[in-house]
């Protein structure tokens, strides 16, 4: 077997630079590791602030829905309260505004055509 110049020496050399690399790569893992680290905690605080927002906004959703389920039982109250006025303030009963409405026109019309018809019979009275 031959022997290799500077045969120790090189070897050493050799193993400094496998050695540095395993230093380099170990390192490089740790900070990996920790890069890791940080961005998994950062990602646990964001879910759980979203987690915090969609429960205030299903719960603000919630109580839209609550104040919507109010009003529209307010406007079928209101809407009854319409529909039962309608039927005393307007048709065929007698008690309704309408029909009293209707009575008090015809009257109105007898007396306007009874004044004409009238006064163009005092026209011809005066007129011999």
């Amino acid at each position: 077997m031959e022997a290799i110049t500077g045969g120790i020496e090189a070897l050493r050399s050799v193993l400094d630079k496998v050695d540095a690399t395993r230093r380099s790569l170990k390192q490089e893992k740790e900070e990996v590791k920790a890069a890791i680290k940080e961005i998994s905690g950062r990602c646990s605080r964001d879910i759980a602030n979203t987690k915090s927002t969609i429960a205030n906004k299903e719960a603000a959703l919630a109580n839209g829905k609550t104040e919507i389920d109010k009003k529209r039982t307010r406007i079928g109250e209101l809407r009854a309260q319409i529909k039962a006025s309608q039927r005393t303030e307007a048709g065929e009963q007698p008690s309704s505004y309408e029909s009293q409405m209707n009575g008090k026109r015809k009257q109105l019309s007898e007396d306007y055509s009874n004044y004409w018809s009238g006064t163009d019979k005092r026209a011809e009275v005066t007129r011999l």
